[in-house]
């Protein structure tokens, strides 16, 4: 009996964990590229030195500011996409309509 309950727990949390993982991948992917927006590592720079282009994709216009003022030697470096419009309070707007993050024209269709 007490091995059905542990048992029953570990499914419990690993259905959890897996749960985390498919329904945050888009926040893990979004802290991914704001990490390396802000804090290249020293490949990430090479790549960059040798004229690759790192696309961002979904981060706040917020985001994509900051990066203009702050990382304005490695710009043409970056091409930003899909980059979500904020309120004031740097809050990503949604449309009343669908409920959609309401995001930056990129031209990119």
């Amino acid at each position: 009996m007490k091995t059905d309950k542990l048992t029953f727990l570990l499914l419990v949390s690993l259905s959890l964990i897996g749960t985390y993982n498919v329904t945050n991948a888009n926040d893990l992917q979004n802290s991914y590229q704001a990490y390396i927006l802000t804090n290249p590592g020293k490949a990430q720079l090479q790549r960059e030195a040798n004229g690759s282009v790192f696309i961002y994709e979904g981060l706040t216009d917020t985001q994509v500011n900051m990066a203009m003022d702050q990382q304005w030697e490695r710009i043409r470096s970056m091409m930003f996409v899909s980059t979500q419009i904020t309120d004031d309070q740097g809050s990503p707007i949604r449309d009343s309509e669908s409920g959609n993050i309401v995001t930056e024209d990129d031209g990119c269709d």
